[in-house]
C-alpha cells in the first residue's frame, strides 16, 4: 500500500500495533454472499418506479384514515447497500435492503432516491412517492424492504478501478478468462467526490481476493492476508477510513479463471485499550534522546575536527624533523670525509653541536607531544568528552536497544507500516554499530600512538646518549686532535648509527601522515552520524504527537451513530455496505451461471437473503 509522511506513519504504527493485536475485524460476506437480486423471483415482491411512476401497478399508499395507529415515521432501521460491479470495478447496480421491526397496523415511512421498490418478506403492499416508502405491515415481526438506486444519483462513496496485468502488459477483464502467465490485479480505491457523505471517512474497505490453487501459484500480496479455504485462497486487504490505497495480487496463473472480489464497507468496532499519556512519554523520550543524540553527534564531531587539526600540525613539522635529521646525517658524513683526510675543524664540530641540540630540543617536543597525544585520543578520553556534552554512550546504547526492541515488534504490521518502522530501526541500529566502530577505532587508534610513544621515548633516550656522545667527541676532539684516528673511527661508527636512526626518522612521519589520514576518514565519519542523527532529531521532533495521536483514534474509532445512506432524513442503528464484481469465468460457466434457477419458496428466498441457501 501506498505510504504517507513519515511523522504520521510512525505514530500511526505504534497505535496499530496495540489495536490489531487484540481485535479483529469482522467479515460482513464472502464471495458467496448474495445481492438482493438473487431474490428476485419472490412472488409477494412488490416494484415501483421514482416520480409519477413511483406506485406500482394495481396500487397505491394507505389510507391514512384507515388506518388508526400511528404512523412510525423514520424509525430506526438497518441498511445494507448492496453493489454489482463490474469486473473493472466500476458500478453495475446498487441497491439498499432497509430491514425494520415491524409492528401490525402501524405504517412505517422510510425514505430513499429509488427507482423501484419491492416488499421482501410479506404481501402487504408496499408504495413510493416523492421519495417516501409507505408500507403498513399486517402482522408483527421483521420487516425487509429492497430499493433499487441509479448509481449516477447515488454514487457510492469509493472510486474502485481495477486493473489486471498479464505478462507486463494490461489486458481487459473480459479477455482474461483462461489465460495463462504471471498476472497482476491492481485495486485503487480513492474518495468519489460526487458523493457528499462522510462514509468514505469513517468506513474501512475490507477486500478478500479469491484464488484457487488448481488455476494460481506463487501468490504474493504486499500487505495482505492470505487464508487458506479448502483450495482456495482468499487475499484480504483492510484499507482503513480516509485512506487512499493501492493493492496488488500477484501469482502465476493457468487457465485463469476467479470468482467475484468482495468489497465490504464496515465501520471498525475496535476496543483501543491505549495509554495515551503513557505513550507520548515514551515518544517524547525518544525525541529527547535523538536530541541527545545530536547534540553529543555533533561534539563529537568537533572533537574529531580539532584531533585533525592537531595531526595535521603534526605532520606539518614533519618536513623540518626529517629535514633536520638528513642534515645531521650529511653532517656527520662530512666529519667522517673530513677525518679520513686527518684534519679537523672546530668550526664544523660547533656546527655538530649546535645541530645536535636543535635535534635533541625538537626530539624532546616531539615525545612531549606524543605523550600528549596518548593522553588525549582514546576512547575514554572521547566517552567524557560526550559525558561533558550531556551524552552518555552507555546510556545511548541502553536506549537504542531498548527503542529497537520496541520498534522490531511492530515490523510486522499491515499497511506497509512496518516498512517506515524498519527504516527507523536500522537508523538506530546504524547509530550504535557507528558508536562500537567509533570505539574499536579509537582503541586502535590509541594502541597506535602508545606503541609510536614507545618508540619516540626510546628515540628520546638514544638521542640523549648519541648527543652525550656527541659533546664528549668534541671534548675529545678539542683536547686530543692528535689522535685524529681514534676520532675517525668513532665518528664512523656514529654516521653508521645514525644513518638507521634517520630511518627510523622517516618511518614514523609515514606512520603520522598514516594516522593523519585515518582521522581523516574518521572526521568523514562523524559528519555522516551528525547528519544521520541531525534528521533523526528533526524527524522526531517535528511530530505532532498529541494531535496525531488523536487524529489516530479519530480514525480508528467509529462514529456512535451512522448516517443513513439512502436518506439524511432516515435514522439508522446499522449501515453497511456490500459490494462484489462481476466473476471472471469461462464461457461454458457463464452460460451455465446464466441459466434460469428454479423459483424459490419463501423459506428459500429468506435464507438466500442472508446467504445461508446454499441452492440444493
Amino acid at each position: 500500500m501506498k505510504l504517507v509522511h513519515f511523522p504520521r506513519r510512525a505514530a500511526a504504527a505504534v497505535l496499530a500495533a496495540a489495536v490489531l493485536a487484540g481485535a479483529a475485524l469482522p467479515v460482513f460476506a464472502s464471495d458467496t454472499s448474495p445481492l438482493p437480486e438473487a431474490a428476485s423471483s419472490a412472488g409477494t415482491s412488490q416494484t415501483g418506479q421514482a416520480g409519477e411512476d413511483a406506485a406500482p401497478s394495481g396500487e397505491t399508499a394507505p389510507d391514512p384514515e384507515e388506518n388508526t395507529s400511528p404512523a412510525l415515521t423514520g424509525p430506526a432501521k438497518e441498511e445494507v447497500v448492496y453493489g454489482k460491479l463490474n469486473a473493472d470495478g466500476t458500478v453495475q447496480r446498487l441497491y439498499t435492503v432497509n430491514h425494520f421491526a415491524g409492528s401490525a397496523g402501524r405504517t412505517v415511512t422510510d425514505y430513499g432516491d429509488y427507482t423501484a421498490v419491492r416488499n421482501m418478506t410479506t404481501t402487504d403492499p408496499i408504495a413510493y412517492a416523492d421519495g417516501a416508502v409507505t408500507l403498513t405491515p399486517a402482522s408483527d415481526g421483521d420487516l425487509y424492504y429492497e430499493g433499487t438506486m441509479d448509481p449516477a444519483a447515488t454514487p457510492l462513496p469509493w472510486l474502485i478501478e481495477i486493473h489486471y496485468i498479464l505478462d507486463g502488459k494490461e489486458i481487459a477483464p473480459a479477455d482474461l478468462a483462461g489465460r495463462s502467465g504471471a498476472l497482476i490485479i491492481r485495486l485503487n480505491v480513492s474518495p468519489n467526490p460526487d458523493c457528499q457523505g462522510d462514509w468514505f471517512d469513517q468506513y474501512a474497505l475490507q477486500t478478500t481476493v479469491t484464488l484457487d490453487t488448481a488455476s494460481a501459484s506463487n501468490i504474493r500480496a504486499a500487505g495482505g492476508t492470505i487464508a487458506s479455504v479448502g483450495s482456495q485462497r482468499q487475499i484480504i486487504f483492510t484499507l482503513l477510513p480516509g485512506q487512499t490505497s493501492e493493492v496488488e495480487v500477484a501469482a502465476d496463473v493457468t487457465n485463469f479463471t476467479m470468482p467475484a472480489i468482495t468489497l465490504n464497507g464496515i465501520q471498525l468496532q475496535l476496543k483501543l485499550d491505549i495509554d495515551g499519556v503513557s505513550l507520548t512519554n515514551r515518544l517524547n523520550q525518544l525525541t529527547t534522546g535523538t536530541g541527545q543524540l545530536d547534540e553529543g553527534a555533533a561534539a563529537l564531531s568537533a572533537g574529531i575536527a580539532a584531533l585533525e587539526q592537531g595531526l595535521t600540525l603534526l605532520t606539518d613539522q614533519n618536513d623540518l624533523l626529517t629535514g633536520g635529521s638528513a642534515a645531521v646525517n650529511s653532517a656527520l658524513l662530512q666529519l667522517q670525509n673530513a677525518l679520513s683526510g686527518i684534519s679537523a675543524s672546530n668550526d664544523q664540530l660547533n656546527l655538530l653541536l649546535d645541530a645536535s641540540k636543535q635535534i635533541g630540543s625538537g626530539i624532546d617536543q616531539l615525545d612531549d607531544g606524543v605523550a600528549l597525544l596518548e593522553s588525549q585520543v582514546n576512547y575514554d578520553a572521547f566517552k567524557n568528552i560526550l559525558a561533558q556534552n550531556g551524552l552518555d554512550l552507555d546510556t545511548l546504547a541502553a536506549g537504542n536497544a531498548k527503542a529497537i526492541a520496541m520498534l522490531q515488534a511492530l515490523t510486522g504490521l499491515p499497511f506497509g507500516v512496518g516498512d517506515q518502522i524498519s527504516q527507523i530501526v536500522l537508523l538506530l541500529q546504524g547509530n550504535t554499530a557507528l558508536a562500537g566502530a567509533m570505539q574499536l577505532y579509537l582503541d586502535t587508534v590509541s594502541q597506535g600512538i602508545g606503541a609510536l610513544r614507545q618508540g619516540t621515548s626510546a628515540v628520546r633516550e638514544g638521542y640523549a646518549a648519541f648527543d652525550s656522545g656527541i659533546q664528549a667527541m668534541a671534548g675529545v676532539l678539542n683536547g686530543m686532535l692528535q689522535n685524529m684516528a681514534l676520532l675517525s673511527d668513532a665518528v664512523t661508527t656514529l654516521a653508521t648509527q645514525y644513518g638507521v636512526f634517520d630511518t627510523g626518522v622517516n618511518a614514523y612521519t609515514q606512520g603520522v601522515d598514516q594516522i593523519l589520514a585515518g582521522t581523516q576518514q574518521l572526521s568523514s565519519a562523524s559528519l555522516l552520524l551528525v547528519a544521520g542523527a541531525h534528521q533523526l532529531y528533526t524527524e522526531t521532533s517535528n511530530m505532532q504527537l498529541d494531535e496525531e495521536l488523536g487524529s489516530l483514534l479519530d480514525t480508528l474509532s467509529a462514529p456512535g451513530v451512522p448516517a443513513s445512506f439512502t436518506s439524511n432524513k432516515n435514522t439508522v442503528s446499522a449501515l453497511q455496505f456490500a459490494l462484489q464484481t462481476e466473476p471472471i469465468q469461462l464461457d461454458a460457466a457463464a452460460e451455465e451461471e446464466a441459466a434460469p434457477a428454479h423459483e424459490l419458496t419463501f423459506w428459500e428466498k429468506l435464507l438466500d437473503l442472508f446467504g445461508l441457501y446454499d441452492g440444493e
